[in-house]
């Protein structure tokens, strides 16, 4: 009853991936937190050694959620000899975790001679719903040795609960375990496994389970969904969801969370064509309310497609009262466009409706702050977070900071903060301050900065890469090159530079030198002519002591970028009038300088606006200037 109350509830779930929202369910359904909110009662005494009665006070202990009370019981039942005292072992655990205390419920278990497989999974579960899902496999593992074979209820267990998430490994043994038990071809737990190898970035692992599942429902296409986005294939999820329509025609309908993962989908790829015929198709079709979960994904979808008027048409068409993540991802759309003041007046609108706002509002605000260079207002909204509304920073908020303070040229204030912060030993700090450095061409203190992070975390490959630079700009070749031998000795290396454009509803999607596309000749002419017929852009490039986390890839610096063929490809093909429409191009890693200024160059050369959505924001070029201002 409860797998298909939870399969029933997932199914009409919104955007989270399933596996979290599992979580929530069960928990949700435990006494211990239903006794949070009861008035506290005092357990009866334990009269006799009748089973029955005990068995009781038991589960009445675990309504209370009181430690003191369960203790006073363990020990009656010990003293009246209740004469299958070990039969309660499991209910002796199941009571101290509830209660709050693992210790104890360890210490039961630990007092069965020869647990079974009833015993193992309710520590597992005790673990396991608190968050200790690392301590809940070791205890997987310790039963697995001692030659106890797992059941559907203890595996359900483990891959319902997957926060904090672990790794690949785990899947593994787990998928393992599940086909070897014979559960292979079952729905919840094949679901859960899609999502978890989807986390692990190994979409053709989920792939394998998803093909063996039998009676696949909604919510087993949702998470193969998932798994695909996760994996960060977002071409292949919208593959997916053509595959679920097709098969939907029998028995098939999609809901909430399909529309919510394949809109998704479409914003990660600038996939606009396919994300307003999801958006008629909910509306038109489906007739499903534009609210919630489904009115955060349009508002995303058409945001990062740079459609951001039509993002706003969805927000204001929301009837009701909007919640707190519908106006931060609004605010996080026009943030991302550079509409600084837009986002000052959607955080006023969102005060006078009564909606308090978060540490993610005030991310985006000092975010907005720092790139239209509005310094004074930032810190101000920081002082406003603590003092007004009694948040505490969260990291990203004190990055932000730091960005502010380092935009402003106060890069001791910026250093300062962050060794004032909980955060000082988190890389992202000092990332911000090797940015701000390189922007402000302050080369010593970046290279102390670049140090810190190297030491931090040494599989952040981009700072291999200006490490390196900063020695090779202050005359230490020999020092740059070991940065560079160092990086390849610890196999760090970068995700891959990709741009894509889409023309007519096809994506056209290229790497760094990227020759495989049809017209490849056609391209590199192109761009030939014009880098020969336009030559000014150099003055405006570069060097390469470029200091800041832009897309510098060492290996790739003498080839042509991606975004450059994909820019090519757009002013090639399009079919629209001069200066009507602009070229849209999407990049999955910062823009470096170089391609940033050439950019610039040519919105004004060829008469056309340039938009470019890179990992950090949009950029707008007109007549050769940028709507970054040349901060990103």
């Amino acid at each position: 009853m409860l797998r298909n109350a939870l399969r029933k509830q997932f199914v009409l779930l919104g955007k989270k991936p399933p596996l979290h929202l599992f979580s929530t369910i069960l928990a949700s359904r435990s006494p211990a937190l239903r006794s949070q909110h009861s008035e506290p009662t005092l357990l009866a005494d334990l009269q006799s050694s009748s089973e029955q009665e005990a068995l009781d006070l038991v589960r009445q202990c675990c309504e209370l959620g009181s430690l003191d009370q369960a203790k006073r019981l363990h020990a009656s039942i010990l003293e009246k000899g209740v004469s299958s005292a070990k039969i309660f072992s499991k209910y002796l655990i199941r009571m101290y975790a509830q209660c709050g205390s693992l210790e104890d419920a360890q210490r039961a278990f630990d007092g069965i001679a020869h647990p079974g497989v009833v015993s193992w999974t309710e520590l597992v579960k005790a673990y396991a719903h608190t968050g200790h899902l690392g301590e809940a496999f070791r205890c997987f593992r310790r039963m697995l040795l001692a030659g106890t074979r797992p059941d559907l209820v203890l595996l359900s267990q483990l891959l319902l609960h997957q926060e904090p998430p672990l790794g690949l490994e785990e899947a593994k043994l787990l998928d393992a375990i599940v086909c070897s038990s014979g559960y292979a071809r079952d729905l919840l737990l094949g679901t859960s496994l899609l999502v978890w190898y989807g986390r692990c970035g190994r979409l053709e692992e989920s792939k394998a389970v998803f093909s063996r599942m039998e009676g696949r429902d909604a919510a087993a296409w949702n998470a193969m969904i998932w798994s695909a986005i996760l994996s960060g294939e977002k071409k292949e999820a919208l593959t997916l969801f053509q595959a679920m329509k097709d098969e939907g025609h029998r028995r098939l309908t999609a809901n909430f969370a399909t529309f919510a993962a394949v809109l998704d989908a479409c914003a990660g790829l600038g996939a606009l064509v396919e994300g307003r015929v999801i958006h008629r198709r909910v509306v038109e079709v489906e007739k499903l309310p534009i609210a919630g979960t489904l009115a955060r994904s349009l508002v995303n979808m058409y945001a990062k497609c740079g459609e951001l008027g039509e993002a706003w048409s969805v927000f204001e068409g929301v009837t009701g009262k909007r919640e707190l993540r519908l106006w931060n991802t609004c605010i996080d759309a026009f943030a991302a466009h550079g509409q600084g003041h837009s986002v000052l007046q959607l955080f006023q609108l969102m005060q006078q409706e009564g909606v308090k706002p978060d540490q993610t509002t005030f991310s985006r605000l000092l975010f907005v702050c720092c790139y239209v260079g509005l310094v004074e207002v930032g810190y101000a909204f920081f002082a406003l977070m603590i003092t007004d509304h009694l948040l505490s920073p969260s990291l990203e908020n004190y990055a932000c900071m730091v960005d502010l303070l380092g935009r402003a040229g106060n890069l001791d204030g910026a250093q300062k903060l962050i060794t004032r912060t909980p955060y000082q030993s988190s890389p992202v700090l000092w990332r911000s301050l090797l940015a701000a450095c390189g922007i402000q061409g302050d080369v010593e203190r970046g290279k102390r900065a670049a140090v810190q992070i190297f030491t931090l975390d040494p599989t952040m490959a981009e700072v291999y890469v200006v490490l390196s630079r900063i020695y090779e700009s202050t005359a230490k070749p020999a020092i740059a090159r070991k940065v560079k031998l160092l990086m390849k000795e610890r196999d760090v290396s970068s995700e891959l530079a990709r741009s894509w454009i889409q023309i007519s509803g096809v994506i056209h999607s290229f790497t760094t030198g990227d020759q495989t596309h049809p017209q490849t000749e056609e391209i590199y002419a192109a761009l030939q002519k014009l880098e020969a017929d336009y030559p000014a852009w150099e003055a405006a490039g570069t060097s390469n002591n470029d200091l800041t986390m832009h897309d510098v890839d060492e290996e790739d610096e003498n080839s042509v970028h991606s975004e450059k063929l994909a820019l090519v490809v757009g002013l090639m093909n399009s079919r629209f009038q001069e200066n009507e429409t602009p070229v849209v191009v999407f990049k999955n890693k910062r823009m470096c300088r170089e391609c940033h200024s050439f950019f610039a160059t040519i919105s004004k050369v060829a008469a056309r606006d340039i938009v470019v959505r890179d990992s950090s924001r949009f950029h707008w070029f007109r007549q050769c200037s940028c709507s970054c201002g040349d901060y990103w």
